[in-house]
């Protein structure tokens, strides 16, 4: 199969592969439940994703289905931080919203906190 980009893919199916790569096929209904996909949907991508052979024999994804998720992955972000946050003034009358506290957790770290959970570290502010 040549490689194809994210874009040549329903997204739908993009996601699954991504939810496969990091979790064992264990049914449709799970797949459903987990992405908030109806489960006939996810049947029918499955059948897609069959005939595009991104499974091997055993409903493990292949080689190149894993190259395909690592090449549409995410891997920077940036983080628009600018800008006074009027609708959140007199709370942020001396700092920036960025850099409000909200349950013990400075707004801007818990984002980049989670970008890094996910593992995207190159992160511009």
């Amino acid at each position: 199969m040549g490689m194809k980009k994210l874009n040549e893919l329903d997204y739908e199916i993009y996601e699954i592969l991504k939810y496969l790569c990091s979790n064992s096929y264990i049914n449709q209904r799970d797949i459903s439940q987990q992405l908030n996909i109806s489960l006939g949907k996810v049947n029918s991508l499955l059948k897609k994703i069959e005939g595009l052979k991104l499974f091997n024999n055993f409903k493990q994804l292949s080689k190149d289905t894993k190259n395909l998720i690592e090449l549409n992955s995410s891997k920077r972000a940036i983080l628009l931080a600018a800008g006074t946050g009027l609708r959140m003034i007199p709370i942020n009358s001396t700092i920036p919203k960025a850099l409000l506290t909200i349950n013990n957790e400075v707004l801007i770290e818990r984002v980049i906190n989670q970008l890094h959970e996910v593992g995207i570290t190159e992160i511009y502010v």
